[in-house]
């Protein structure tokens, strides 16, 4: 069965989602021990910024320009947030 999901839901899920991640960076480095590099909180910058503009579209409830503006602000925030992912993967396995 195929239950079509709302904008507001899906926003929602993408926020729950950027909650829990930093949720468990914390917990790896306050609980476990385990320091973060400094391109670890770069992308946890990123991952915050993300979260950002679903609570953003979460809150919003944006027109049709409204929702252009927002697509944009997550383009920019999540490519960043995968151009630092890929360069971080690449300077550890220099």
């Amino acid at each position: 069965m195929n239950i079509p999901l709302s904008k507001r839901q899906v926003n929602l899920a993408g926020l729950i989602v950027c909650v829990l991640m930093m949720g468990y960076a914390l917990y790896s480095q306050h609980v476990v021990g385990l320091d973060p590099c400094p391109m670890c909180i770069f992308q946890r910058i990123a991952l915050i910024a993300v979260g950002l503009v679903f609570l953003a579209a979460l809150v919003a409830n944006a027109g049709s320009w409204g929702r252009y503006v927002l697509a944009v602000f997550f383009l920019l925030t999540a490519s960043t947030g995968v151009a630092l992912a890929g360069r971080h993967v690449y300077l550890q396995n220099l």
